[in-house]
């Protein structure tokens, strides 16, 4: 992808975290699509008391070990005494990477870094990209230019040592998509970035390659991976997708987790700000430790979407500080959910191990977390039932009924965030609606 040719879209993912995936229980009135005995299911096939960071647990502990370190590096850049704010950015800045009053409501709205696409990026032009973010005061995911990929030592030699200094660079963005024959070179930079970058900051990439064994050589030399999944390119395609990236590369050992978000259109067709919404909380759900949309050249141009994408920021890096609730909180004891009405599974997630579009897996239609941060629990949860009109799935009832038990809480009602509504509780439980693709937020004083 070049910074003024944005068509050829390629999914964006990386760096992840702590897949936090719950079995629910069913009733015998729930319907149930044919394809629920039709593939198998990807979490544990029994109701999780308590939240279980799944993904992580399949990891080798030394391998946990080192996770959990560059998870704390990463996060550290985004940190003030006041408050742990979540990763969050812009892909895809093109002729805007220099507009300062551009570049400062960005800002303004908590996002805290942008990336500029460019396949030949000169020095010069970068110290300038550099310089406008400076002035408006944002971070800097440091393009590093793919398309000089095999350049050579003494090329990125001079080109990083040239960068290394400058204070705004946040994080290094290596060559992304390169094959497996090419991550010799991208390996070559790393520890190119690592003898001239005093400060050590991050290194991620993104990856768009499923070839056995790519992912965890990746995953040696990067911080964090980025992975991406856009349904609006690739019709038929369920979200439930995003998800098996995530469990997959943290299965594999993959340390960190990002996600590309998609904030595009094609042919006239946009990302729904319901969509956008869905995506970025399903994606911390299952443990992704940042988020970067894609992409300001597109979303500026859609003010509805825009104006949703800064909600979200304003939600997660503003006063809420939802951020700092999925990274800091705690992870309560007792916490259950069930199913009530409505189908058990989303559309089955493709399998990334070998491209093999026969083997598909099944994962519950709600997925939530929950966490305890300053004197109140937080329950997310997303509804990934959604219209996939293909042999797999076919339904048009997507809406799930579901209950929650949440022991020893306070609270009189349950606090629906930014829904202008509250629930009314018995003992713990309380009952929502969840229609395709629905986010709800609760928070409840302990």
């Amino acid at each position: 992808m070049t910074d003024t040719n944005l068509n050829s879209v390629r999914p964006y993912v990386i760096y992840a975290f702590i897949s936090l995936a719950l079995m629910l229980s069913t009733r015998t009135d729930c319907t149930k699509a044919k394809v629920e005995n039709t593939y198998p299911i990807a979490e544990k096939n029994e109701i999780i008391n308590s939240l279980i960071p799944m993904s992580r647990a399949m990891m080798p502990p030394d391998v946990e070990q080192k996770a959990k370190q560059k998870e704390e590096r990463i996060l550290s850049f985004f940190r003030t005494p006041e408050q742990q704010f979540i990763p969050l950015g812009f892909y895809a800045m093109v002729h805007d990477m220099r507009n300062v009053e551009g570049l400062t409501k960005i800002r303004k709205n908590h996002i805290n870094f942008v990336q500029k696409f460019h396949g030949k990026q000169s020095i010069e032009n970068a110290r300038k990209d550099l310089e406008a973010a400076r002035q408006a005061g944002i971070g800097v995911f440091q393009n590093l230019p793919w398309l000089r990929l095999k350049e050579g030592r003494g090329f990125w030699e001079n080109h990083i040592s040239k960068l290394a200094s400058d204070p705004q660079i946040i994080i290094w963005d290596l060559p992304e998509e390169v094959t497996m024959e090419e991550l010799p070179y991208q390996r070559m930079i790393a520890n190119i970035i690592r003898k001239y970058d005093d400060k050590n900051r991050p290194m991620i990439t993104y990856a768009n390659n499923y070839v056995p064994g790519y992912w965890e050589q990746t995953a040696e030399f990067t911080d964090a991976i980025i992975f991406g999944l856009y349904p609006i390119y690739y019709p038929g395609h369920p979200r439930a997708n995003g998800k098996r990236m995530i469990d997959k590369a943290y299965q594999v050992g993959v340390p960190v987790v990002f996600k590309a978000v998609e904030a595009l259109e094609k042919d006239g067709k946009w990302t729904k700000p319901k969509e956008v919404r869905f995506d970025t909380y399903m994606s911390l759900i299952s443990g992704a430790k940042g988020i970067i949309f894609y992409c300001w050249a597109r979303a500026r141009n859609n003010e509805e979407l825009l104006q949703e994408v800064f909600r979200i920021s304003e939600e997660l890096n503003g006063t809420d500080k939802l951020g700092e609730v999925f990274i800091k909180g705690t992870i309560p004891d007792g916490i259950e959910c069930r199913l009530l009405e409505g189908k058990s599974y989303a559309p089955p997630a493709t399998c990334f191990e070998n491209r093999r579009p026969d083997i598909k897996f099944r994962y519950s239609s709600l997925q939530w977390t929950a966490r305890i941060h300053q004197g109140y629990i937080y329950i997310f949860a997303v509804n990934m039932n959604e219209t996939i009109m293909n042999k797999d799935y076919e339904s048009k009832r997507n809406d799930i009924k579901v209950e929650f038990y949440c022991p020893g809480i306070s609270d009189s009602t349950i606090n629906v965030l930014y829904e202008s509504r509250s629930l009314n509780h018995s003992r713990g439980r309380f009952v929502d609606v969840f229609e395709s693709l629905d986010t709800h937020i609760y928070k409840i004083a302990l």
